[in-house]
């Protein structure tokens, strides 16, 4: 199997974008579902179920990106704007803009029970995951990348790079930990 067809790196924008769509179709569809197996199980009527839920926004939110403060990442010296909060919506552990600056780096981590979907806003930069072995990946303006739970992953942008790594990222917890 050739290293495009492992990658799983997408360069065309559409497909982004239909995969990030289906990521959010999903985890709604997957919360309403859940929501409503335990509510009407635990209510006296469907009404009761729908409108006793734990409480996140039903209403649609614009969040102007350049508007919301820059915070610490868990990765030392990466800093994110939070665009979704890690508990706005079940199983959505958050949506953020990340930028990684020339020079830096996110070191190899994992996580157990979470997917990470990361698209390429602007600059260019290396990825490596356990799936290819030894080789650092160069992901561009328009790139997509899907990390499932337990691959160990890693983001870098080289020291004579004159833009950063800037991404759009999301990530969709599953079940409890793996690996």
């Amino acid at each position: 199997m050739g290293r495009e067809s492992v990658r799983r790196v997408w360069h065309d924008r559409a497909w982004a974008y239909a995969c990030l769509g289906c990521l959010f179709g999903y985890a709604f569809c997957w919360v309403q579902n859940q929501v409503l197996e335990i509510g009407v199980h635990s209510s006296t009527s469907l009404q009761e179920a729908l409108t006793d839920q734990p409480p996140f926004s039903s209403s649609a939110t614009v969040v102007a990106t350049d508007q919301v403060r820059l915070r610490p990442t868990s990765h030392l010296g990466i800093f994110k704007r939070q665009l979704l909060e890690h508990s706005a919506i079940p199983n959505v552990a958050g949506c953020a803009v990340v930028d990684i600056l020339p020079g830096k780096l996110i070191a190899t981590h994992v996580h157990g029970s979470m997917h990470e979907f990361f698209y390429v806003l602007s600059g260019q930069g290396y990825a490596t995951v356990t799936d290819w072995p030894n080789e650092l990946v160069t992901m561009k303006t328009g790139d997509f990348l899907h990390v499932p739970p337990t691959k160990a992953h890693a983001f870098s942008v080289a020291s004579e790079d004159t833009e950063p790594l800037r991404l759009f990222y999301c990530g969709v917890t599953v079940g409890p930990k793996l690996g």
